[in-house]
C-alpha cells in the first residue's frame, strides 16, 4: 500500500510540474527541493535501465532564486535525460547532480555523465535550435537551445566541458 501511495505522489508531483510548464508567472524557487522534485520523477525509470543517478546538495541549504519552476524543472530534466541517451553503451552509466551556494547571490548546478562526450566542433553548435546529435526521430534539437533560452531568462549562465569518450559536464550558474 505504501508503495502505491508513493507512486501516486510521484505521478501527481509530475503533473504538477509539467502543467506549469507554460506558465509565465515567476515566483520564488527552492533550488533544492524542485531539483529533488526533478530527480524523484525520473529515478524509478532511470533505475530500471540502469543508470544511476547521484546528487550531492546540503539539505539544511535554503538556496532560492525568482523564476518559473515549470520550467526550470523542464530544464533540469532535459539535462538529466541528454545525460542519459551520451550514456548508453557503456557499462556503468551514471549521471551526477551538484548544488553548491557560491554565496554571492548565486548558486552554481552541475550535470554530469559518463558518457560519449561531444566533439570540440559540437560545442559551439549544441545550443543552437533544431541541432541534435541523436539519429534522426531520437531528438528534435529543441532541448538544449530550451535549456540555453531560459538561463538568458534567469541572466544566468550556462557552460560545457566534454572530453571524447569521458563524459560531459553542464554547469548552470
Amino acid at each position: 500500500q505504501e508503495i502505491a501511495i508513493n507512486r501516486i505522489k510521484s505521478i501527481t508531483d509530475g503533473l504538477r510540474v509539467f502543467s506549469r510548464a507554460d506558465d509565465d508567472n515567476k515566483s520564488l524557487v527552492s533550488l533544492i527541493e524542485s531539483t529533488k522534485q526533478s530527480i524523484n520523477l525520473i529515478k524509478e525509470i532511470y533505475d530500471k535501465e540502469n543508470v544511476k543517478i547521484k546528487y550531492h546538495f546540503n539539505q539544511n541549504e535554503d538556496i532560492h532564486f525568482l523564476g518559473n519552476e515549470g520550467k526550470f524543472q523542464q530544464l533540469l530534466i532535459n539535462l538529466i535525460s541528454n545525460a542519459k541517451d551520451a550514456t548508453e553503451g557503456q557499462t556503468d552509466r551514471f549521471i551526477e547532480i551538484k548544488i553548491t551556494n557560491n554565496n554571492n547571490n548565486s548558486a552554481t548546478i552541475t550535470v554530469s555523465d559518463n558518457g560519449q562526450g561531444i566533439d570540440e566542433e559540437m560545442k559551439n553548435k549544441i545550443f543552437n535550435p533544431f541541432f541534435t546529435t541523436k539519429d534522426p526521430g531520437k531528438g528534435t534539437g529543441m532541448g538544449l537551445s530550451i535549456v540555453h533560452q531560459f538561463m538568458n531568462d534567469l541572466e544566468g549562465e550556462i557552460d560545457l566541458t566534454s572530453k571524447k569518450g569521458k563524459g560531459t559536464k553542464f554547469t548552470l550558474t
